[in-house]
């Protein structure tokens, strides 16, 4: 029987531990922190490529998908972390 307990990751995932043990088996651990931080890659990764795809777009096109100019520009200036 396994036990659930809140992880050490900021996302507050769960991370199963073995009965009587305290802590998780170290791979399991490295492959759940490792699978969180591809997760983040990849989401931060998405949001470049949307902000580059919002740069190309020209005023008709703003205009169609309801962005301002000055929404767009504020977009345009976020960090990549952001």
């Amino acid at each position: 029987m396994t036990m659930q307990r809140t992880g050490f990751l900021p996302s507050g995932r769960e991370i199963e531990y073995d009965e009587g043990s305290r802590q998780p088996g170290v791979l399991r651990q490295v492959a759940v922190r490792a699978g969180w931080l591809l997760g983040r890659l990849r989401g931060r990764f998405a949001k470049y490529r949307s902000r580059r795809a919002l740069a190309q777009l020209d005023d008709r096109l703003l205009e169609d998908v309801g962005i301002t100019q000055k929404a767009r520009q504020r977009e345009l200036s976020r960090s990549f972390w952001d």
